[in-house]
């Protein structure tokens, strides 16, 4: 048997240690788990290394004192909900099965055997990449089965693929043998790639948006799938590959389309060639440009070192993108013309550079003391704990209540996982703080046109100069190149990254044929529209059709003519990562640990839950659950355009009047909040052009706080129509839930604007909301708007989502959505109550013909504002707003306090302006008028 070969049978036998039934008899675990391994019959040189369980169960868990005088025994009629690993939320539902039998024969009907090869690594992926999905489908409370019923915060199925991780990153015997004395201990791996930011928003078009984030995306993805497809998926604990498309389409080749699924390669039937929903899926960009990975010394398959493997990837990683741009490159100079000035060698130079990659190694320590020991210990490393770096808190806190409740067993090195990972995360962000660089160009300074800059980044000198008239450039572009007629423009400067990101999606993905799928399944699952189809709530209008109307539109201010770019990020992202956010220890536990430690170690209950490996994969999944399954639903739902969703930061275009609604629909998704389930509806009809949203489908079935369950309707695989792909409608996923939160940045402009502009300016306002107050932002979990009116005007507004204070969504988000409603199709107001209201308050601005002259006029304020409130209502022809949502503005007004009087009043006047841009065009809001 080779290394290879022994190295994925051991992982199996791991991922095979416990069966996902375990918590339903604890007692007969092992014997119902050995029945299942019999079933593969392993030999003796495919041995499970119980040291890996060990590992696994030490880094997840914390060190429980001996059941038997503690009385903390693992029960699943203890098991009164799944905590959630975040916080804030729990899984409530009855989790006895009848019997064990019954619990066991859903665990084994619903795992994934593979038949007609034996191809080892194609048995241990299949059984890793289905089993969990499709017991869940079966039974939904094989979804959340705890690996410890004791801790119930992480589940079966992350336990054993921990497991399995460490078995495939411990040396083998065979190394032993082979390397006596050498350090073979395994390693944690931290690699980035960049840029990230800046690259994504130099873009003159939709197309370039999506193409560069799906670069970077598609760019993870070679070198996740090498390593998945050489050691194992499951050693990459961050970000969890389970599910992730890109990931799927990494092991077609050589794994999926190696054994077959009713009678077909599993590379088919995952449908990502044959459903068009599917191949969005797969264009859509939803990887991290950084990742984490547990991986051995010494490579299973060619007994290489893990330092010398990690420079092949390296290179592979620059090979690939090489290879790119020299699709580029071939695809220009086969094709010339006097229209385009290509420099292919000042190319080649500037993509040669465009790559940042940086990658830190950290051991595993071989005991506890290597980590707290004292001096010399990896503890020293880091800096002293203070405000929100606080990376030793739960080990201490750990270590205290060890001293206090004597643990079953000695403290594994692994228990201090939470403090490896700030380790290698400080090392990794210092060596990229002092990275070395070059420049774009040696030499002096030159002047001279040909050094003109690219003209949307402004960064390198420009490689491709386009000249010649609109309509000889478009003939070109569609006869010639086979492309869009707006792939070039005249008077266009670009640089290397801009052209890369301009074509390898069609020199490179499509005509290499990479995804297995035509130009024309692309271009249907993904049309680019321009910006004045996204406007229009056109969203799937192709990027060439509509000139006429374009071009000989008319230039008045309505909102028809105004899109929207919104730019999501999840708030503290990296602190929840490093730990620093997580939840209390008191949430974690069960009610009978909790009753123990509440009697001999109160103090560890309010202490943090230490970081774990199986914390990172479910931290992981549950924002690749959001990005996966909510994102591009939900931004469809509102006839708008997904870019990209990398779990929490999500950039989507939409029509102008649909931002704002999208924003609260994709905050309520990633929170995993019930009202999802009536805000968000829609599911796209129609065909080709004329795709849009029938705003009335239900897409999602959330009953579970925390927890994202799809409705049958929103055009889910679920059941037996799944095939091999289970989508959450039968059983729930997690999402961050509500202990959780985004900002989100909103910006509206014409559709003639710049892109790149109106892009940049939303992520400014996504970082406005994430700002702190005293830096005159809004203090994060807010959302920014900036209005950019063809006039010039420039519009900022913000407010929060909720209000700490009163633990109740904030005054100016439920004063907002409130006149939304009032102002919308059904609502009592009319489309010119935001304008009259504000033409009445303009005048008390300091500096204008205003009364302002009591000195205690600014603290009687209220009742003007309720006296104006009033005047303007009684004008209004189509009714009134309640007491509760008269009280709103006035609630608004003291939010506001401590600011100066003339910002509280533009504040109130730019909410004013908002809901008026914010809600759909009413044909009839003319006849709602009253003469004046």
């Amino acid at each position: 048997m080779t290394p290879s070969t022994l190295h994925w049978r051991r992982k199996l036998h791991a991922l095979l240690h416990d069966s996902p039934d375990k918590a339903v008899n604890i007692a007969s675990h092992e014997l119902r788990a050995r029945l299942i391994k019999s079933l593969d019959g392993f030999e003796k040189a495919e041995f499970f290394d119980k040291a890996a369980d060990w590992s696994a169960s030490a880094a997840d868990r914390i060190p429980f004192p001996d059941p038997r005088s503690s009385g903390l025994s693992e029960k699943l009629v203890d098991l009164k909900a799944f905590r959630h690993p975040l916080g804030g939320a729990a899984l409530e539902k009855n989790w006895n099965f009848a019997s064990e039998q019954e619990a066991l024969e859903v665990s084994q009907k619903t795992r994934p055997f593979v038949l007609d090869t034996d191809d080892a690594r194609a048995a241990f992926i299949c059984a890793w990449r289905f089993w969990r999905n499709w017991a869940s489908d079966s039974d939904p409370r094989f979804a959340f089965l705890p690996a410890d019923t004791r801790i119930p915060d992480h589940t079966i199925w992350q336990h054993m693929g921990v497991t399995s991780a460490f078995q495939g990153a411990f040396a083998t015997p065979e190394q032993k043998q082979a390397h006596p004395g050498e350090d073979l201990r395994p390693r944690l791996l931290l690699f980035s790639i960049g840029p990230v930011q800046d690259f994504i928003a130099a873009a003159r078009s939709t197309r370039d948006l999506w193409s560069g984030s799906y670069l970077l995306s598609w760019l993870v993805a070679t070198t996740l799938g090498t390593i998945a497809k050489d050691i194992g998926p499951d050693q990459v604990l961050f970000p969890n590959l389970l599910g992730q498309p890109l990931i799927d389409h990494q092991l077609c080749e050589g794994v999926f389309d190696s054994v077959s699924f009713s009678g077909a390669p599993i590379s088919e039937g995952l449908g990502y060639a044959s459903d068009v929903s599917k191949l969005r899926d797969l264009l859509t960009p939803s990887l991290p440009n950084r990742f984490l990975a547990l991986l051995p010394a010494r490579m299973p398959h060619d007994d290489s070192k893990l330092d010398e493997y990690v420079r092949h990837l390296v290179e592979d990683l620059n090979d690939a993108l090489a290879n790119i741009a020299s699709s580029v490159s071939r695809f220009l100079t086969e094709n010339p013309s006097p229209l385009l000035d290509f420099d292919p060698a000042a190319f080649e130079a500037q993509a040669a550079k465009l790559l940042e990659v940086h990658w830190q190694l950290l051991p595993v320590p071989a005991n506890f003391t290597e980590i707290v020991g004292g001096p010399g210990a990896l503890a020293e490393l880091l800096p002293k704990d203070k405000d929100d770096y606080t990376p030793r808190q739960s080990l201490e806190a750990i270590l205290k209540m060890t001293g206090e409740c004597k643990p079953q067993y000695d403290l594994n090195a692994t228990t201090g996982w939470g403090l490896l990972n700030a380790v290698i995360s400080w090392l990794h962000d210092g060596s990229k703080s002092l990275r070395s660089f070059e420049g774009w160009r040696e030499g002096r300074w030159q002047s001279g046109a040909k050094f003109n800059k690219d003209a949307l980044n402004g960064k390198e000198e420009a490689v491709l100069r386009v000249t010649g008239s609109v309509r000889e450039i478009e003939d070109f572009c569609t006869k010639t190149l086979g492309m869009s007629r707006k792939t070039f423009k005249p008077g266009e400067l670009l640089g290397a990254s801009t052209l890369i990101k301009r074509l390898w999606h069609e020199t490179w993905l499509v005509q290499n044929d990479v995804l297995g799928v035509t130009a024309r399944q692309i271009r249907e699952a993904m049309p680019m529209p321009n910006t004045r189809s996204v406007a229009a709530s056109r969203p799937f209008a192709q990027d060439s059709e509509g000139r006429d109307e374009i071009d000989g539109a008319d230039l008045n201010d309505t909102k028809e003519k105004y899109f929207a770019i919104l730019a999501l990020d999840g708030d503290e992202m990296g602190k929840w990562i490093s730990g620093a956010r997580s939840p209390a220890m008191q949430h974690c536990l069960s009610p009978k640990a909790q009753a123990y430690y509440e009697k001999n170690a109160p103090d560890f209950l309010k202490a943090p839950r230490a970081v774990t490996p199986s914390w990172h994969l479910q931290f992981s999944e549950a924002l690749g659950n959001f990005s996966l399954y909510a994102a591009r639903r939900i931004v469809e739902s509102f006839n708008g355009r997904l870019i990209y969703a990398g779990g929490d930061d999500v950039l989507a275009m939409l029509p102008a009047t649909e931002a704002l609604a999208c924003a609260r629909a994709l905050r309520a998704a990633f929170r995993g909040e019930k009202e999802i389930n009536d805000i968000a509806k829609g599911l796209i009809i129609g065909r080709g052009n004329d795709r849009q949203s029938d705003r009335d489908t239900q897409l999602f079935n959330v009953h579970y706080d925390g927890y994202l369950q799809l409705h049958p309707d929103s055009g889910a695989a679920f059941g037996d129509r799944s095939r091999l792909l289970s989508d959450p409608v039968n059983f729930p996923v997690l999402v961050p839930g509500p202990a959780a939160d985004v900002s989100v940045g909103i910006a509206i402009a014409h559709f003639k604007a710049p892109l790149q502009d109106v892009v940049k300016a939303a992520q400014a306002a996504e970082k406005r909301a994430k700002r702190s107050k005293e830096e005159g932002g809004l203090g994060r979990a807010a959302v920014a708007i900036s209005l950019f009116k063809r006039s010039g005007e420039i519009l900022e507004w913000g407010t929060r989502w909720s209000d700490d204070t009163k633990k109740e969504d904030s005054a100016g988000y439920r004063l907002l959505h409130t006149l939304l409603d009032a102002l919308g199709p059904k609502g009592k107001l009319n489309g010119r109550f935001p304008h009259k209201l504000e033409a009445l308050l303009k005048v008390y601005l300091p500096g204008s013909t205003s009364i302002r002259t009591d000195p205690e006029f600014e603290s009687s304020f209220p009742e003007v504002i309720r006296l104006e409130l009033d005047h303007c209502l009684k004008r209004n022809a189509g009714g009134d707003l309640d007491e509760s949502a008269r009280q709103l503005f006035l609630a608004y007004w003291e939010e506001t306090a401590g600011h100066a009087f003339e910002a509280r009043i533009k504040a109130l006047i730019h909410l004013l302006r908002v809901a008026a841009w914010s809600r759909p065009s009413d044909p009839e809001d003319a006849n709602k008028l009253q003469p004046a």
